[in-house]
């Protein structure tokens, strides 16, 4: 019993947003999004911010060896808040059983941020102050949402 009150209290803390303080920012029909108040900082003239987004549909397969499916997605975003722009710097892209499988860096333009998206929650989040609630984990609370308790 003691061996399995460990396993689990260990499994609990090796999740990748476990120590974070995410807040839920936004979903639409694809998925569900938080943002990390820990990683606030300012980037020159932007604001940035990680983003978690978890998803009812995979977001990625890949069938090559190895084999794998993509659920979620913790991305570094930054915000030119006086002019509504955004941009996607770096992701990490979890399989179902919140490990991660891949990372990928990304140098994008600016780009508009879209209205009622998952951008604009974020960017809501990261420029304005906008707080809606405390989630905890993001990776259980979308579990939750998407799948149910065990």
């Amino acid at each position: 019993m003691r061996a399995l009150l460990a396993a689990l209290l260990l499994a609990a803390t090796a999740s990748p947003a476990a120590a974070e303080e995410w807040y839920y920012v936004a979903d639409n029909e694809e998925g569900i999004a938080f943002a990390d108040r820990d990683s606030l900082r300012q980037v020159g003239e932007a604001v940035a911010v990680a983003g978690f987004f978890g998803s009812a549909d995979p977001l990625d397969i890949r069938t090559e060896p190895p084999a794998f499916v993509i659920w979620y997605e913790i991305a570094q975003f930054e915000f030119l808040c006086a002019a509504g722009q955004y941009r996607v710097t770096r992701a990490d892209s979890y399989n179902e059983h919140h490990l991660l499988e891949y990372s990928t860096d990304y140098d994008e333009a600016w780009e508009t941020v879209p209205e009622d998206s998952i951008a604009q929650g974020l960017r809501g989040f990261a420029c304005d102050g906008t707080r809606i609630s405390q989630s905890g984990d993001p990776f259980d609370f979308a579990d939750e949402v998407f799948f149910g308790s065990e």
